[in-house]
Parts: structure tokens; C-alpha cells; sequence
């Protein structure tokens, strides 16, 4: 039997790793919005009777009453009213355009741990595409710092971002939560998926 929780893991993990990336190289993506509706297309068309068949949604800009947030993505199992039934990942999304070194990432952290204390049996993810930094290998491929205890287990990102000064954009997976450990960054020239 396939479990629905690793099933859906692998599932936003490919969606990063290939659909998004691809949809980069085409100039798909301008910002956040684009990039959750393109993230919404692939990972449902992934699913596909999959969803149906363990009864799935994947709803955005989902409200969770409890601490009046909005999660940029929910997948889940709700009742035909959307009640939530169960919910197996929350992703919140990021895109830092070339020009914008804004950086809202421990915000969307914290919101993710809020809503780990409510719905505590899903998975957490932060989505981001940072074009404005440079990130170093490996030492800056991780947001998650090892006193965020809250995320061990349950805490992917799925980041995009210049490394070591390259031209190009670098797609990778950083896993906390021991799924799926094949997509894990682990090698540079492996794991990395460098856009073209």
C-alpha cells in the first residue's frame, strides 16, 4: 500500500526539482503568485487520479483560523464543505527577484512552525527562488537552524539561488524530514539542478 504522506513528499519534491525549474528556464516565473499557480498545475497534473482516489485537495491562500494566517498552500483531505480532514503539507512560497534583497524567510518560518502546533501530523515546506544572494556550498544551503527543534522530521525547503558565484540558478531540496532521502542535496555537481 502507498503511503499518502510519502507519496505527496515525493511528489512537491519532483515538482521542484523539475517542473519548477524548467518553468525558470522558460521565463514562466515573475513573482510568488506565478509561481504558486505554477507549482499548483504541475503538482496536481503529478497527483492526478492519485487525488482522487485518497480524496485530495490542494487549496491556496487557505485559511487556518486558529492564529488568522494564510498558508500560500495547502494539500490535504477535506469534506465537501472544505473542512479539513486531515492535512499532509503546508507550503509557504518566496520569490527575491535580481533587484529585491528583501528577506521574509525566518517570517514564513515561524508561520510554518505556528502551524505546526495546529495541525501537528503534516509536513512543512518553504519554497523559495532567491535570485538576489549568493549562496556559498554547503554552507549556506540551509535556512533551518538545528535549535528550530520544532522542524526535525517534519521541515523540507526547496530552494533556488546562485552558488559560489555561479550565473546560473541552482534547484535543490535540503530534507529535514527523512522522505524521500534520494532528492536530498547531498553533492553539488549531483544534486544541485543548475538551470541552463
Amino acid at each position: 500500500m502507498i503511503d499518502v504522506q510519502e507519496q505527496i513528499d515525493y511528489a512537491i519534491k519532483q515538482t521542484w526539482l523539475y517542473d519548477i525549474k524548467r518553468d525558470y528556464e522558460n521565463k514562466w516565473l515573475l513573482k510568488e503568485d506565478t509561481l504558486v499557480c505554477s507549482f499548483y498545475f504541475h503538482l496536481r497534473n503529478t497527483l492526478g487520479s492519485f487525488m482522487d482516489e485518497n480524496n485530495l485537495k490542494i487549496i491556496t491562500e487557505y485559511h487556518i483560523p486558529k492564529n488568522n494566517k494564510f498558508a500560500d498552500m495547502v494539500i490535504g483531505e477535506f469534506d465537501e464543505d472544505y473542512n479539513v480532514k486531515k492535512i499532509f503539507a503546508i507550503i509557504e512560497f518566496k520569490y527575491k527577484g535580481s533587484k529585491s534583497g528583501s528577506d521574509r524567510i525566518p517570517e514564513d518560518i515561524e508561520k510554518l512552525k505556528q502551524y505546526k502546533e495546529i495541525h501537528n501530523n503534516g509536513q512543512f515546506y518553504i519554497a523559495d527562488i532567491d535570485e538576489y544572494y549568493d549562496y556559498t556550498f554547503p554552507d549556506d544551503l540551509s535556512w533551518y537552524d538545528r535549535r528550530m527543534k520544532w522542524g526535525k522530521g517534519c521541515f523540507t525547503e526547496l530552494n533556488a539561488a546562485h552558488i559560489d558565484s555561479s550565473e546560473k540558478i541552482g534547484f535543490y531540496v535540503y530534507s529535514h524530514n527523512d522522505m524521500n532521502r534520494q532528492l536530498h542535496c547531498k553533492n553539488k555537481e549531483k544534486d544541485i539542478h543548475f538551470t541552463k
